[in-house]
C-alpha cells in the first residue's frame, strides 16, 4: 500500500497519493509509522499549496504525538508548522519554531537556517538574534552553504548597514527563488530595511538625510522617500525638516504610543468586567453561593 502511494506521489498525482496513503495510514500500527505517514502527506499539501490540507494535518500528527514518538519526527513537524506559519506571515510563531528545533534539527528536504536566519531577523530582538543566531554553533556551521546569508546577518547586527545593503540584492535574489518566501519578496524586503531604519534612528535624536544616505550607502532621495513612506504609515515615530535636511528621532512619541497602547488594553479589559458583572447580577443567585472559577 505504501509503494502505490509513493507511486502517485512521485507522478505527481495528489489525489490519489493522499488517499493511498490515508488508507495505509489506517492500516498502520505503530506510532513512528503513522507519523512518517502524516509528514508526507504534509509534503504533499505544501507542494501543491494546499494549505487546509496541512493544517489539518499538522493537527492530525499532533495528536498522534500525543501518543508517543521520537524527537526526530517532532522536530520535523515543529518545522513543518513553521513553514505554515511562515507562509501566513506568522513571523514570530516561525522563529520561535525554528529556534526551538535548531540544535537538534537533522532533515536535509528544506533550506532550514536560511529560513531561520529571515524570520529571526524580521521578527527578533536584538539579544535574540545575538544568543540564536550570531553566537549559536549550529547556525554558523551550516549558514555558509547559502552564499551572503552570514555576512547580511552579522552586518545588520554589528550596524554596518552599507554592507547590510549590498548584500542584501543578493539574499532577496535567494528570496525569489524559494517556492515558500517568494510570495513575501516585497513585504520581506520592506520590513527589514523598517527594521534597519529604526535600529539606527536609536541612537540618534537627529541626523542629516545625507549622513544617513551614506551609512547606508544609497542617495538622500532614496532614505527621503522610504523614511516618508514609513512616517506617513506610522511605522516611524520621527519627522523629517526637509528646508534643513534633518531627521529628528521622536522618542517621547514611542512613549507616548506606548502609554496610548496601554490604556486602550485597560478600557477594553473594564468593559469586559463590567459586562461579567451585569451577567453576574441578572442571575440573581448571591456572590457566595455562586462555583465561581478559582
Amino acid at each position: 500500500m505504501l509503494a502505490k502511494a509513493q507511486f502517485f506521489n512521485r507522478i505527481g498525482d495528489k489525489d490519489m497519493a493522499v488517499q493511498c496513503y490515508q488508507d495505509a495510514f489506517a492500516k498502520s500500527v505503530g506510532v513512528g509509522a503513522k507519523l512518517d505517514n502524516i509528514l508526507t502527506v504534509i509534503r504533499i499539501a505544501f507542494f501543491f499549496d494546499d494549505k487546509e490540507l496541512s493544517k489539518k494535518e499538522i493537527e492530525r500528527a499532533k495528536v498522534e504525538l500525543g501518543k508517543g514518538g521520537d524527537w526526530e519526527r517532532r522536530n520535523k513537524l515543529k518545522v513543518y508548522e513553521g513553514i505554515y506559519h511562515m507562509i501566513f506571515r506568522n513571523w514570530k510563531e516561525a522563529s520561535t519554531l525554528f529556534l526551538n528545533v535548531m540544535p537538534t534539527f537533522t532533515a536535509t528536504e528544506l533550506d532550514f537556517v536560511f529560513y531561520t536566519v529571515l524570520v529571526t531577523m524580521l521578527s527578533g530582538d536584538r539579544p535574540t538574534l545575538r544568543e540564536k543566531l550570531v553566537s549559536s554553533p549550529e547556525v554558523l556551521s551550516a549558514i555558509k552553504e547559502t552564499p551572503h546569508l552570514q555576512e547580511f546577518m552579522e552586518s545588520y547586527f554589528h550596524c554596518r548597514y552599507k554592507p547590510f545593503m549590498q548584500h542584501f540584492v543578493p539574499v532577496i535574489d535567494h528570496c525569489r527563488a524559494d517556492r515558500y518566501l517568494r510570495g513575501h519578496v516585497r513585504y520581506f524586503q520592506r520590513n527589514m530595511r523598517l527594521n534597519a531604519y529604526r535600529q539606527f534612528l536609536a541612537s540618534y535624536r537627529s541626523v542629516t538625510l545625507d549622513a544617513m544616505a551614506a551609512e547606508f550607502g544609497v542617495s538622500a532621495g532614496f532614505i527621503d522617500t522610504e523614511l516618508a513612506s514609513f512616517i506617513s504609515s506610522g511605522k516611524l515615530t520621527c519627522k523629517i525638516d526637509k528646508v534643513g535636511g534633518v531627521v529628528e528621532s521622536n522618542e517621547a512619541d514611542q512613549r507616548s504610543q506606548v502609554y496610548t497602547e496601554i490604556i486602550k488594553q485597560g478600557d477594553l479589559l473594564l468593559n469586559r468586567m463590567q459586562k461579567l458583572s451585569g451577567a453576574i447580577v441578572k442571575s440573581g443567585v448571591p456572590l457566595y453561593r455562586r462555583n465561581l472559577p478559582k
